[in-house]
C-alpha cells in the first residue's frame, strides 16, 4: 500500500509540474503575442460614445471624447492599446518602450455627461506610420453581476495619412 501511495503522491507531483510549465508558456505566449482574445475584442455600447476630437489627431496622439448617454456613472482609467488593421484583421500593435508606466488614474463620466482625454502614444507606441487604427479603452459599468461592475472594451477607428 505505501508503494502505491507513493507512486500516486509522484504522478500527481508530475501531473502538477508539468499543469505549471504549460500554464507558463501559455501565459509567456500571450504576452508577447500580438492576436487578441475574445475578452479583448471592443464591443459597441449604445449607451457609450468615443470619438476622436476634431483636429486633434497626429502620428504621436489625439484627444477622444468619451460621452456616457446612460443615467449611471461609468468609470475608466488612462490605460488604452493601439490596434492597427492589416489583411482584414485586427492586432496589436507592440509597443516600442516596455518600461513605460501608464497611470491608474481613474475618470468617472457622470450620466449624460462627455470628459475629454488626451492620448500621447509616442513615448509608448512611437510615431504611427501610415495604416488604419483604433484606440481601445476599457470602461466600467452600469451593468452589475453579483455586487461586480462589468468592464467593455470601447473602440474609435482612425487613418494615419
Amino acid at each position: 500500500m505505501k508503494n502505491g501511495l507513493k507512486i500516486l503522491i509522484l504522478v500527481v507531483s508530475i501531473l502538477l509540474v508539468a499543469s505549471i510549465i504549460i500554464v507558463n508558456f501559455v501565459y509567456e505566449d500571450a504576452r508577447f503575442n500580438n492576436s487578441l482574445s475574445l475578452e479583448e475584442f471592443p464591443v459597441t455600447l449604445n449607451e457609450v460614445n468615443i470619438e476622436i476630437k476634431k483636429d486633434t489627431l497626429t502620428k504621436s496622439g489625439v484627444t477622444i471624447i468619451i460621452t456616457n448617454n446612460t443615467d449611471s456613472s461609468m468609470a475608466f482609467d488612462e490605460g488604452y492599446r493601439i490596434d492597427k488593421r492589416e489583411d482584414g484583421q485586427w492586432s496589436k500593435v507592440k509597443t516600442k518602450n516596455k518600461n513605460t508606466i501608464i497611470g491608474s488614474i481613474i475618470n468617472e463620466v457622470r450620466g449624460k455627461e462627455s470628459i475629454e482625454e488626451k492620448i500621447n502614444w509616442s513615448k509608448l507606441y512611437g510615431t504611427l506610420r501610415k495604416g488604419n487604427y483604433r484606440i481601445v479603452k476599457e470602461i466600467y459599468g452600469p451593468q452589475i453581476i453579483d455586487g461586480f461592475s462589468i468592464q467593455n472594451y470601447i473602440a474609435v477607428e482612425f487613418t494615419i495619412k
